[in-house]
């Protein structure tokens, strides 16, 4: 009987989460803690679902996650 390749679980270090609505969304990310190896940082914010605010929205996480 063949062998199948065991997978390694992916790690993700940060996450965002973003769920946008007609008039407002939620954005929660979660980032590694600055003074504490090991731990999580959770942000939750509300966002409104304009043009200009997703743009900023977007700033936002590439300065986070890039």
């Amino acid at each position: 009987m063949p062998r199948r390749a065991s997978r390694v679980p992916e790690l993700v270090e940060r996450v965002a989460a973003i769920d946008i609505a007609k008039a407002s969304g939620m954005v929660c990310t979660r980032v590694p803690h600055e003074d504490k190896p090991g731990r999580r940082v959770q942000r939750v914010w509300h966002v409104a679902a304009t043009s200009g605010a997703i743009l900023e929205l977007a700033d936002h996480l590439k300065g986070h996650f890039s």
